[in-house]
């Protein structure tokens, strides 16, 4: 497993995302995982578009304090208060 790269607003103001998908969460299991938020968002992703996503946006609160480990990928994570508590905005950087 590796660590997820979480990225502040500051740090990253070059990455563009013109097309995403704003997933919203309603599985209450899900909600409380976030892992498993990202794999369900990143899978209708997958369906919807034919292609892997390698960023997203997400709230800050939807990770508290818990570790955030993934395995392969290396989706890109944002933390972004504008985005709504159970919503993940994902999609490819252009």
């Amino acid at each position: 497993m590796a660590m997820v790269n979480i990225k502040h607003k500051q740090q990253d103001k070059k990455l563009l995302m013109y097309i995403g998908l704003l997933w919203y969460e309603k599985d209450e299991a899900a909600r409380e995982d976030p892992l498993l938020m990202l794999a369900n968002a990143a899978g209708r992703y997958y369906a919807k578009f034919g292609t892997v996503p390698d960023y997203c946006h997400v709230n800050p609160g939807t990770f508290g304090d818990k570790k955030i480990m993934q395995t392969g990928g290396g989706m890109k994570i944002r933390l972004d208060k504008t985005i709504q508590p159970n919503h993940v905005w994902l999609g490819v950087i252009q």
